[in-house]
């Protein structure tokens, strides 16, 4: 058993039969006074975190916490000490290897005669559903070449990117970038399959290094990429065109391939209240008129 010594309040409720119903469920459980101090926890949280029974003697729930997390769990406390039980919160602790273990779960107080007297938290590792998560995320949302977003990504995070700026119009604009790679069915036809892919991670990685972290940067299409902007209104929209022109021509001579990336490029301001899609649709009608003998793939 992986109990560590229990208060008289705590003994009143862990009955012998419901430690060893709480040694045999998988979650992690475990019960601290009010003042943070371990009363119980079962096998499952002594094997996740690695500590035993006599390590947990004399330490207190902020012992485990990760640093980075110790003021919002202070918090779940207070909120649960208050009355309210939280069916739903995410931490992270540290095991006694001082691994970072994220869990969550559910937690709630533990009452004598209306007042509290412990804490009780039922908690799981979140790791596996976090990654799991993230793949299914990507598979979603993210270019499978390049790891940019997708189409679909790019208007999720386009669209929040937009409503920062709205709420910032008076200090800056937002611009819709389209780019395509106007040559990128001729360098297929010519060089094959691997040096279309090549074409398009060089602008990938062009775009990555010439734009800024906060901007929005996706392939949305075969030979198509956008990217949202913010500018200062002292920026004229060009900047930003002549910055990546004069960046694919190093892309280029670093390359030092048979084929160059030729881009073409369009522009559109984002209008209040108008959603992504229109500027998307604006910008690429724009890049075609430079370049009007190449056939587009649908943005949607």
């Amino acid at each position: 058993m992986s109990a560590a010594p229990t208060t008289h309040d705590a003994r009143e409720f862990i009955t012998h039969h419901a430690i060893e119903l709480a040694d045999t469920i998988p979650d992690a459980i475990q019960v601290v006074s009010t003042d943070g101090a371990f009363l119980f926890v079962n096998h499952a949280w002594t094997t996740q975190l690695g500590y035993t029974a006599d390590d947990v003697r004399g330490m207190t729930f902020l012992d485990v916490i990760h640093p980075d997390h110790q003021s919002s769990w202070k918090q779940v406390f207070k909120t649960v000490l208050g009355g309210k039980p939280l069916h739903h919160f995410e931490m992270v602790l540290v095991a006694q290897d001082g691994a970072a273990i994220p869990v969550e779960g559910s937690i709630w107080a533990l009452h004598s005669k209306g007042r509290p007297y412990a804490v009780c938290s039922a908690l799981r590792n979140s790791a596996d559903r976090t990654i799991g998560e993230q793949l299914v995320s990507r598979a979603m949302y993210r270019d499978e070449l390049t790891g940019m977003f997708n189409n679909k990504g790019f208007l999720v995070r386009a669209t929040r990117l937009l409503e920062v700026i709205e709420e910032n119009r008076d200090r800056v604009g937002g611009w819709l970038l389209y780019l395509d790679v106007d040559n990128l069915d001729q360098v297929q036809r010519r060089h094959g399959d691997e040096a279309m892919n090549e074409a398009v991670l060089r602008t990938a990685q062009m775009l990555h290094k010439t734009l800024r972290v906060h901007d929005v940067v996706a392939r949305v299409t075969k030979s198509g990429f956008a990217a949202m902007i913010s500018l200062p209104p002292r920026y004229p929209p060009n900047y930003i065109t002549a910055r990546l022109r004069g960046a694919l021509q190093l892309a280029n001579r670093h390359a030092a391939k048979q084929y160059n990336v030729e881009l073409a490029m369009g522009l559109a301001q984002m209008s209040s209240g108008a959603p992504v899609q229109d500027a998307l649709e604006r910008a690429a009608a724009e890049a075609a008129l430079t370049a009007p003998g190449r056939q587009r793939a649908p943005l949607a």
